[in-house]
């Protein structure tokens, strides 16, 4: 496999981990964001159930009020009352229209429709008694038994809808819990996967890149350095690190082949000089022997020479 294939590999598995870790991220988010609304939303709803309550209280209070400074007949105090349980009556009206609102769960939309009719009964009701005390504080007594009665039963379904607003709270501070978990769990597997990736990454380079060339750089330099007994390695890889391998053991071959015909050479020169030397030599002994003939040949010449004056004196004689 080719480096540059290689290194594509690499870069497109390092993409993708970051593209599925932006996705992740993403998603989270969205979800936090929802989560986020929604715990808005209850917090919200909360906020206007304990004011629903306080109202609930509030109203009854205002009732006791105006039977009280009715009863005294402290008519400076009238508009205060009745003002004071229009205001809270308007006020848990719309306390309980806000949650409404809200549409938080299926449950909430349940006990609210529940809570309605008690609430309208006990609101009229609470109405009804601190206008007509001012009037008529014997029928608006008589009918403080009832707005009790009103009272109470209100009381119970205002903590049954209280209850489900609280679970809803808790069950919002789970999904929380749970997605503060999930995203602590997403960071240390993203926080893995980049390590995984970086160690691949440095392990492939190290492994693949960096070390062969370090080998073939060394073989280089042996050959540089006139020892031609180095094996080449990675001559198999079908890479750029196979490639340089193979020019390296091309170039020891064309060294090899240098260094045997130098050598050839340099025996070639040296059988020469032997001939040479020899030629030499013969031709000198061919002189030698030419010499020594000439020689004999002219010794010869003058004994005949000799003999032959020898035998004319004799004649003579």
């Amino acid at each position: 496999m080719k480096i540059g294939t290689r290194v594509l590999i690499t870069n497109l598995a390092f993409l993708v981990v970051v593209g599925v870790l932006i996705a992740l991220a993403s998603y989270q988010l969205f979800t936090l964001t929802v989560i986020y609304e929604d715990a808005k939303k209850i917090t919200a709803a909360v906020r206007s159930q304990m004011e629903a309550d306080m109202m609930h209280d509030g109203l009854k209070a205002d009732v006791l009020f105006a039977m009280k400074v009715a009863g005294e007949n402290d008519l400076s105090k009238k508009e205060e009352a009745l003002a004071s349980t229009q205001e809270h009556v308007e006020t848990f009206h719309t306390a309980i229209g806000e949650v409404e609102k809200l549409n938080l769960s299926e449950a909430v939309n349940e006990k609210i429709a529940a809570l309605k009719e008690p609430l309208e009964r006990y609101t009229a009701s609470a109405t009804r008694i601190t206008a007509q005390v001012f009037e008529d504080a014997g029928s608006a007594s008589s009918q403080y038994a009832d707005f009790e009665k009103d009272f109470e039963y209100l009381e119970g379904a205002m903590g049954e809808f209280g209850d489900v607003i609280e679970s809803e709270f808790k069950q919002s501070d789970e999904i929380v819990a749970q997605k503060e978990q999930l995203t602590v769990w997403l960071i240390a597997v993203a926080a893995a996967i980049s390590l995984a990736v970086a160690f691949i990454s440095w392990f492939l380079s190290r492994t693949k890149i960096v070390a062969p060339i370090k080998h073939i750089t060394d073989s280089m330099g042996g050959l540089a350095n006139g020892n031609l007994n180095i094996d080449v390695p990675y001559t198999g890889n079908q890479d750029e690190i196979g490639q340089m391998a193979g020019a390296l053991q091309i170039f020891k071959n064309n060294a090899l082949e240098a260094d045997r015909l130098r050598g050839e050479g340099e025996k070639q020169k040296v059988r020469a000089e032997e001939e040479k030397r020899k030629a030499e030599e013969d031709a000198r002994a061919a002189e030698r022997l030419k010499a020594e003939e000439g020689a004999r040949l002219e010794e010869m010449r003058r004994r005949a020479e000799q003999r032959q004056a020898e035998e004319a004196r004799q004649r003579q004689k």
